[in-house]
C-alpha cells in the first residue's frame, strides 16, 4: 500500500483566513446580517460494535514472499492445472471466438465452495486459466467480508489472477494512500489483495448499484474460448456454462444465475442492446427493471436448479472466519466463527487455530488441515446464523453493514448510520421511479401499464404494492 502525504498537506503552512471574514465573504449574496457563528462540532458516535480485528493474520506476518505463495493456494485437488481434457475443442473458429461475457458478484457476501470432489482423481494438463473469465466482485464497505468472499473463490479454483475487485468506496484514492484504517467501513487494503494476486480497480466516484453494474458492462475483457474437463471445480463449472452458452445454436441470453445474484453469468451484449442498466432507479428495483426489458427483448435468464448446471456451494453469509487462512487448508488453522450458535466438538490435543501456530512452527510439524466437510459446515452454519437473524439486517446496529464504525478524522469520513440512511432514501427514491415508470409498483410487471394505485391516497409509489 503506498503511503502518500495526506490531502493538504501543502496547505499546513499557509495563512489562515479568521472564520469571520470567510463567513462574510461567503454570504455576500444574503442582504440579510450574518452573524458570525463557530463551525458546528461533531462528535463522533459512541461505537455500538466491537472493533474489528485483522480476518488474515497470515497476510500481515513477516513470512517470506515464496512461503506465502505456497500457503495462499488453493487445494491441490481444486488447482486449475490437474484438470483433464475430455476432448479437444470441437470448432477452432468458436475456440477463436472472443467472449464479451463477465461473472458478476453483486456484493462481497457470498462464500463459494466447490462440490464434493470424486472418489478418486488422476489429473494431468495443460491449461493456462489466465485470462478466460474475469470475476468482477463490486465493493464498497466491510473489508472482512471482501477478503473472506476472494478467498472463498481462490481456494475454490477460480484463478486469482482473473479475479478483479472493483473498488466502489466513493474515496478517491485515500486507501492507496493509507489514509484509512481498519475500523473505517469504506477501508480496503490493496496490498493484501495484490499478496493474493487479485486485481484492484477503482471507480472514479460512488456510484450506485445501477452505474455499477454499467461500469462492469464497459470493462468487459475479451477472451478466448475455454476448453472443456472432465472433473470440474466451481471455476471449471462456471467455464463449462459458458461455453454451452457460446455454442451458436443456443437460443441468445442475457444472464445465468448460478445462485441468483450471488454468481451470475453475465453477456455484457446483451445489457447494452437494451439501454444498459436504468441509472435512475440506483438500487432495489433496478434489477427488475432490467431483467424485465431483457425478457421483452427476447433473451433467456436461466438458474441453475439442476445439480448439472450447478457451479458448487454459493452461500450467503454476514459473519468472518476467526483466521481466512483455514480456506486454504493451511495446516493449524480451523475454521471457525463468533457466534458459531453450534460449534463442532474439537479433540483438545488438535493443533491451535491460529496463524501463530503457522508463524512460530515448521510447517512440516504441523500435519492436521481443515477438511473439506468442516468448511462446508460451518459456512451452512454461517448462513443460518445470519438469516436467522432477519437475513443480516436484524435492525442497523446489528447488521453486517454496521460492522465497522469508525473512521472520525479520516478523509472522506462518512457516519456509518447516516451512510446507510441516504442509501435507504436513494432505495424508496429509486422504487418511486420504477413505478412512475412502469406504471406498477413491484417486480411482477408483465407488461406496461396505466398507474395501478392512487397517488392521493397511496404516495408516490415508493411504498406499498409489490415492494
Amino acid at each position: 500500500m503506498t503511503h502518500l502525504p495526506p490531502y493538504g498537506a501543502g496547505d499546513v503552512h499557509r495563512p489562515v483566513v479568521p472564520q469571520t471574514k470567510l463567513q462574510e465573504d461567503f454570504f455576500t449574496w444574503n442582504e440579510a446580517e450574518i452573524a458570525s457563528v463557530s463551525p458546528p462540532v461533531f462528535l463522533p458516535p459512541t461505537p455500538l460494535s466491537p472493533p474489528i480485528i485483522d480476518p488474515f493474520p497470515l497476510l500481515s506476518s513477516d513470512l517470506t514472499p515464496r512461503k506465502l505463495k505456497r500457503l495462499l493456494q488453493a487445494p491441490e485437488i481444486n488447482r486449475p492445472s490437474h484438470f483433464r481434457h475430455l476432448h479437444p475443442s470441437r470448432s477452432q473458429e468458436l475456440t477463436q471466438q472472443p467472449s464479451r461475457s463477465y461473472f458478476s458478484r453483486f456484493g462481497s457476501k457470498s462464500f463459494g465452495r466447490r462440490l464434493d470432489p470424486p472418489a478418486s482423481s488422476s489429473y494431468h494438463s495443460s491449461l493456462n486459466p489466465t485470462g478466460v473469465a474475469p470475476l468482477l466482485i463490486g465493493f464498497t464497505r466491510n473489508w472482512p467480508l471482501l477478503l473472506q468472499c476472494v478467498s472463498s473463490y481462490i481456494a475454490a479454483g477460480w484463478p486469482a489472477e482473473e479475479i478483479y475487485v472493483i473498488e466502489n468506496t466513493g474515496t478517491m484514492d485515500a486507501n492507496e494512500r493509507g489514509l484509512l484504517g481498519l475500523q473505517n467501513p469504506f477501508f480496503i487494503n490493496s496490498t493484501q489483495l495484490e499478496m493474493l494476486r487479485v486485481t484492484v480497480i477503482s471507480t472514479p466516484t460512488l456510484l450506485t448499484f445501477a452505474q455499477l453494474q454499467n461500469f462492469f458492462a464497459c470493462n468487459t475483457f475479451e477472451n478466448n474460448e475455454p476448453e472443456e474437463y472432465i472433473y470440474r471445480s466451481l471455476y471449471a463449472n462456471a467455464l463449462h456454462t459458458l461455453r454451452q452458452y457460446r455454442d451458436p445454436s443456443h437460443p441468445k441470453w442475457a444472464h445465468h444465475f448460478f445462485s441468483y445474484d450471488h454468481l451470475t453469468l453475465v453477456h455484457r451484449d446483451a445489457i447494452l442492446s437494451v439501454g444498459g442498466w436504468d441509472t435512475h432507479i440506483p438500487f432495489y428495483g433496478t434489477d427488475c427493471d432490467m431483467y424485465t426489458r431483457l425478457m421483452w427483448a427476447g433473451y433467456t435468464q436461466n438458474e441453475s436448479t439442476a445439480p448439472a448446471t450447478e457451479a458448487g456451494h454459493i452461500l450467503d453469509v454476514s459473519t468472518v472466519l476467526d483466521d481466512i487462512g483455514a480456506l486454504f487448508r493451511i495446516p493449524g488453522i480451523k475454521a471457525s466463527f463468533p457466534g458459531d450458535p453450534d460449534p463442532p466438538a474439537r479433540n483438545q490435543k488438535a493443533e491451535a487455530t491460529s496463524a501463530a501456530a503457522v508463524m512460530t512452527k515448521d510447517t512440516s510439524e504441523i500435519t492436521e488441515a481443515e477438511t473439506h466437510a468442516n468448511l462446508l459446515s460451518t459456512a451452512r452454519r454461517m448462513e443460518r446464523a445470519k438469516y436467522a437473524r432477519g437475513n443480516g439486517y436484524e435492525g442497523r446496529t446489528k447488521s453486517w453493514q454496521m460492522k465497522q464504525q469508525g473512521g472520525q478524522g479520516e478523509p472522506f469520513y462518512r457516519d456509518a448510520e447516516g451512510f446507510g440512511t441516504g442509501v435507504e432514501m436513494w432505495i424508496e427514491t429509486g422504487r418511486a421511479v420504477y413505478s412512475q415508470k412502469w406504471g406498477h409498483r413491484g417486480c411482477d410487471l408483465a407488461k406496461k401499464v396505466e398507474r395501478d394505485w392512487d397517488v392521493e391516497e397511496e404516495g408516490n409509489g415508493g411504498t406499498g404494492g409489490g415492494w
